[in-house]
């Protein structure tokens, strides 16, 4: 009786294990199918190609500050100023600072720190490289509250890979500068600078 009872409980756990083995054949067998289905899909449908392309763009890497800061190149951030303009007003970003190009021979380097991926504080703590006169700079020009070293300047705001938005903390101040100027030493909008 034991015998019989041994050789049915096999029987039936060997019929059992061919069926699922089977089963999990034929479901490895559609998903093979499926997958043979997408890839044609992908090949001759535009519109799912399309979407998946978008998919891809999206995905990629977005640019962060780290990505254009360096010491040992210069990434250069311009306004879009006409061609007839006196000064330069470009940057270029370094790890500690943020080099203000007001002229080809005037630089002030503007101590940073970086406060997310995106943004850069500017502090009124620089360093001058200048030939010009340019102590506009270094005064009130008759505007109540101007910085004074060590004051939060301005923040830097990535936009996109190709645009920074600047907030001043002393707007009246910048505008005044600027006027005195007579150009856009501190504009709104930086874009990066595509070198030829």
């Amino acid at each position: 009786m034991k015998r019989i009872i041994i050789i049915l409980t096999v029987g039936l756990l060997s019929f059992g294990l061919g069926w699922w083995t089977n089963d999990m054949r034929k479901f490895a067998d559609g998903v093979t199918a499926d997958t043979q289905r997408l890839d044609s899909l992908k090949k001759n449908n535009s519109l799912f190609a399309d979407s998946l392309k978008i998919t891809k763009r999206e995905t990629a890497k977005k640019k962060t500050f780290r990505d254009y800061i360096s010491d040992d190149q210069f990434i250069r951030w311009t306004p879009n100023h006409p061609d007839t303009t006196s000064y330069m007003s470009e940057i270029t970003l370094h790890k500690i600072t943020a080099l203000y190009w007001y002229h080809g021979q005037c630089g002030y380097d503007y101590f940073t720190y970086k406060t997310s991926d995106t943004t850069i504080d500017v502090l009124w703590s620089y360093r001058s490289d200048c030939m010009l006169n340019m102590d506009f700079l270094e005064k009130s020009n008759g505007v109540k509250k101007y910085p004074k070293r060590g004051d939060n300047f301005a923040t830097l705001i990535l936009v996109n890979d190709t645009t920074i938005k600047v907030k001043y903390n002393f707007p009246e101040w910048t505008k005044k500068v600027n006027e005195i100027a007579k150009d856009s030493l501190f504009p709104t909008y930086y874009y990066l600078m595509q070198d030829n």
